[in-house]
């Protein structure tokens, strides 16, 4: 099944609503509220496996913030991390704003579709310099503490803007004490 986030590609969209708000707290109910309804479903087992890349990798692993009951394992691939003070992030990295936020938010819109506003995107990180609660509710390393599923991460560097984001990830997972937690990174 694949779902796209409010807004955007096939999804409905609320009148006068667009993509701007990169990983909203709306989006995070959403994602929990599918997952759910999967489960019910009567082609179900009830058992819920999450995966997304790039974009979709950083929702896959915020799940863990919610942790819908009938989820039961997540495998981010090519995992972003918006805000890095470790240096890793690709919006702000080690406290500094990327140069290519315009393009960045060009292309991603250009991916995602209807609905995106990329001038929105671009302000929407602009409005967040610092390290605040937008960030935090987006940080893989609030996922760490709790994470007590399996997580099956994978990259490369062949989408050399997230795979810093997946290394950061997978070490903190493990320097959090996970051992449910597996890598795989290639060239």
């Amino acid at each position: 099944m694949k779902c796209y986030v409010r807004g955007t590609g096939r999804s409905v969209a609320t009148t006068g609503e667009s993509y701007s708000v990169w990983a909203s707290p709306k989006e995070l109910q959403d994602e929990y509220d599918v997952i759910e309804w999967a489960a019910i479903q009567p082609w179900s087992d009830s058992r819920v496996v999450v995966s997304g890349g790039s974009y979709g990798g950083q929702s896959t692993q915020r799940l863990l913030l919610k942790k819908p009951p009938h989820l039961v394992a997540i495998a981010p691939q090519f995992q972003a991390v918006g805000y890095s003070e470790e240096g890793n992030g690709f919006i702000y990295s080690g406290g500094a704003a990327r140069s290519n936020l315009t393009v960045w938010s060009t292309v991603a819109c250009g991916v995602i579709g209807v609905g995106c506003n990329p001038a929105a995107v671009i302000q929407n990180f602009l409005d967040h310099p610092l390290y605040d609660d937008y960030w935090k509710q987006s940080d893989a390393s609030q996922t760490w503490v709790n994470a007590d599923l399996p997580i099956f991460s994978n990259g490369s560097t062949t989408d050399s803007a997230m795979i810093g984001g997946t290394f950061e990830n997978y070490v903190g997972l493990r320097k959090a004490g996970k051992p449910n937690n597996y890598l795989v990174a290639g060239a």
